[in-house]
């Protein structure tokens, strides 16, 4: 794979329009030339893997507006289909989130005895705790659904159609729309929420309208390169997301940070009186554009030196006899094999989720284990792609009796002395 990174003070995206706010001001951060399209998709055997097909990917920044997002982003080499993998429905601890954040908003919005439409409601896990906790009916839209892995008690509850969601369906009748890490896989953002605010704006009664994606502010802050995969070409900021939002015609009543900082939640109506929103304010939970760009700077400029001192710590682990793995077999850890070009240093994934295990990632071929087959192994070194999970994770890998050291991928950020 070839990696470049951009020049942060010229605009080197040539022709790259925001899809927000359609400004022509926008700069390159980081380039991959080659990179898997799917990253949620595991293959069954390491040939089809290896041969999964590539694009490029152009991480940009509109100065205009502070969105960042894929340049060179062409949903035609994505695939969303049954093959999809992409719950963490398996994790007890992201469970437990889960049904917090749908009893909150359940609550809050007074989301009992309705109608909830999810789009992009992957396996339905979330629109089934919706229906559950607040005695609902559901309509789910996602091409990667499975019918036969919705839970049989509250199936006769929800209504799931294995396609995408488009202008077809705006005579939908919900009081509530839900839609969780999709719009960051959503190229036309400003098209796709304009085409949401005219399906609310059509209701008699105003619906709620509940959206959460990750938050690129900690991205961007940490270099968690890992968290920036193709199929992701739209990254916000609490200020973007708002801002986004209020000019596709929405209220935006709430936005703020849920799961360790990880994710961004908003809340919104659509707007009844006619206000135009030129570019963020800065009086969200961001700090404007200003602040994403000086973040942006600082992530270009730490971007070469992590992923360097990530590399001499996996070669260190195994220069001193560790296997080493890595916990989590989805598209963080191929982004962070890809990115790093360090398969020949990690032997395999591991993953919970039984509908992964026996599979192997895009790009790499590395295998997919379940957390048993690491009593085959001695001298582990584990590394947790999502550090939210390692008090989880450790009880896991005690409980196993296996010799393993657990790091997460935060910790292979820092030097060498740091790590023993």
């Amino acid at each position: 794979m070839t990696t470049q990174l951009g020049t942060f003070a010229q605009v080197s995206a040539t022709n790259a329009v925001c899809p927000v706010c359609a400004g022509a001001d926008t700069t390159e951060l980081l380039h991959h030339s080659s990179v898997p399209t799917n990253n949620v998709i595991l293959c069954d055997d390491p040939a089809s893997a290896l041969g999964w097909p590539v694009g490029s990917f152009r991480l940009t920044l509109c100065r205009g507006c502070g969105f960042v997002f894929n340049a060179d982003f062409d949903e035609r080499l994505v695939e969303y289909s049954g093959r999809i993998e992409e719950t963490q429905a398996f994790s007890p601890h992201f469970v437990r989130y889960a049904e917090s954040l749908a009893g909150e908003w359940i609550d809050r919005y007074g989301i009992r005895n309705q109608t909830v439409l999810e789009v992009g409601c992957g396996k339905a896990e979330f629109l089934s705790l919706m229906c559950e906790i607040g005695d609902n009916k559901g309509i789910g839209y996602d091409p990667a659904v499975h019918l036969e892995r919705v839970d049989a008690q509250v199936a006769s509850r929800l209504s799931l159609v294995t396609e995408l969601f488009g202008d077809e369906q705006l005579g939908l009748v919900a009081d509530a729309l839900v839609c969780r890490h999709t719009l960051e896989h959503i190229p036309a953002v400003h098209e796709f929420l304009s085409m949401l605010y005219r399906w609310a704006d059509e209701r008699s009664t105003p619906p709620i309208v509940l959206f959460e994606v990750p938050d690129v502010e900690r991205v961007l802050d940490e270099v968690a390169f890992w968290d920036l995969f193709y199929e992701h070409c739209s990254y916000f900021t609490a200020d973007t997301l708002r801002f986004a939002f209020e000019r596709a015609g929405f209220d935006v009543l709430a936005v703020r940070r849920v799961y360790d900082g990880q994710y961004l939640v908003l809340e919104a109506r659509p707007r009844r009186a006619e206000t135009v929103h030129n570019q963020p304010d800065g009086d969200g939970d961001g700090d404007g554009v200003a602040a994403v760009a000086a973040l942006a700077g600082r992530f270009v400029d730490r971007y070469r030196s992590i992923t360097a001192v990530c590399r001499a710590n996996l070669e260190r682990f195994v220069a001193d006899g560790n296997t080493v793995a890595l916990w989590g077999g989805g598209s963080k850890a191929v982004s962070f094999l890809t990115s790093l070009e360090v398969g020949h240093l990690v032997e395999f994934a591991v993953d919970v989720n039984p509908n992964k295990q026996g599979k192997y990632l895009v790009g790499t071929g590395h295998a997919v284990v379940g957390p048993e087959q690491l009593r085959n192994y001695s001298s582990l070194q584990l590394v947790v792609m999502n550090p939210v999970y390692v008090p989880e994770i450790t009880k896991t890998v005690e409980a196993l009796d296996v010799d393993a050291q657990i790091i997460s991928v935060n910790d292979l950020l820092q030097d060498e002395s740091s790590l023993r």
